[in-house]
């Protein structure tokens, strides 16, 4: 999924630098993209950091199933 997700944004990067348009806004669009994508490996890392809290306090108590439910918001939506 990283390698997913640093492909998609190395392919917006390039197409960001090979259009054309004054160098003052090619910057401005590159440094939104980054911060974009700053926010977006950061939420992800967050995500995955809890579920794994929660993975683990599941087999902490022995019990067959997670205690978390899983959350059926789109949140790469905004």
């Amino acid at each position: 999924m990283l390698k997913l997700l640093t492909g998609l944004l190395a392919g917006i990067a390039i197409g960001i630098l090979i259009a054309p348009d004054k160098g003052v806004n090619t910057r401005q669009r590159i440094t939104e993209l980054k911060d974009k994508a700053t926010d977006l490996i950061e939420g992800a890392t967050d995500k995955i950091e809890s579920v794994g809290e929660d993975m683990n306090k599941a087999l902490r108590k022995g019990g067959s199933k997670p205690s978390f439910q899983a959350d059926t918001a789109n949140s790469w939506t905004s």
